[in-house]
């Protein structure tokens, strides 16, 4: 029996009969397989206990257009440094039509759309641009499609005849133009496009391309809040008296 058996058995159990004696690397070892199997299960439960909308793909969840046509976007994944705010913002910003700069990434609430990673929401394993990029890839061009059926209801033209640029619904034949923040509330109550036609990376122009990181301003002038920052009513300080 390995420690991580003996800590799991002695949690299934609710044992507390004299103390738990786990080595440090004992627990490092074992903790990965544990988290493993612990995560993906609950995912797949609480995917399986919610409505029939597969994760990922409902557009309201996700983004939010303001009126300024800037870009809230929800991000499943937990930004520590590595990059992944900038990363979803360049890639459902490539295929929505909007400038990575042009938007704003925060943390995502609990809630069945954002099970991106295995049925669970898991952030780590360099996984989470693998495991979400077909997804977000379609998420953005499932948004811009809505904007531009939106913005042909608005003009009273196909919608073949639109095409759009950074922020902005065009049709070339009048030279209309229309922000995305102008009709972006129409756009929310439409249907969700079954299928949409993504970019050819070819033409891509956020995707692979350098750009600059979105929270590396706050970051550098301390105005970026960490957990640590945190204050709630009756909080109470505690220090690791000694590391596993």
């Amino acid at each position: 029996m390995n420690d991580m058996t003996l800590l799991r058995d002695r949690l299934s159990t609710g044992s507390e009969d004299g103390p738990l004696n786990v080595s440090r690397r004992g627990f490092l070892g074992g903790a990965a397989a544990l988290v493993l199997s612990v995560t993906v299960p609950v995912g797949r439960a609480r995917a399986q206990a919610a409505a029939a909308v597969a994760p990922g793909t409902r557009v309201n969840a996700f983004l939010e257009i303001r009126p300024d046509s800037t870009v809230l976007f929800r991000s499943a994944f937990i930004e520590g440094g590595q990059g992944i705010f900038t990363a979803m913002a360049q890639i459902v910003g490539e295929e929505l039509d909007v400038d990575p700069a042009n938007f704003t990434v925060e943390g995502a609430p609990p809630g069945p759309d954002y099970l991106l990673t295995g049925g669970g929401r898991f952030t780590g394993g360099s996984m989470s641009v693998r495991m979400s990029y077909e997804t977000m890839r379609k998420l953005g061009a499932s948004a811009r499609q809505m904007l531009m059926q939106a913005a042909a209801t608005q003009f009273g033209v196909p919608v073949s005849e639109l095409s759009t640029e950074p922020g902005r619904v065009v049709h070339s034949a009048s030279g209309r133009t229309i922000p995305y923040g102008e009709i972006a509330d129409a756009a929310a109550y439409l249907p969700v496009p079954a299928d949409v036609v993504l970019r050819n990376p070819a033409d891509f122009r956020w995707i692979g391309k350098p750009v600059a990181r979105l929270d590396a301003r706050d970051k550098s002038t301390g105005r970026a809040h960490y957990a640590i920052d945190l204050k709630v009513d009756g909080m109470l300080h505690a220090a690791v008296q000694h590391s596993p």
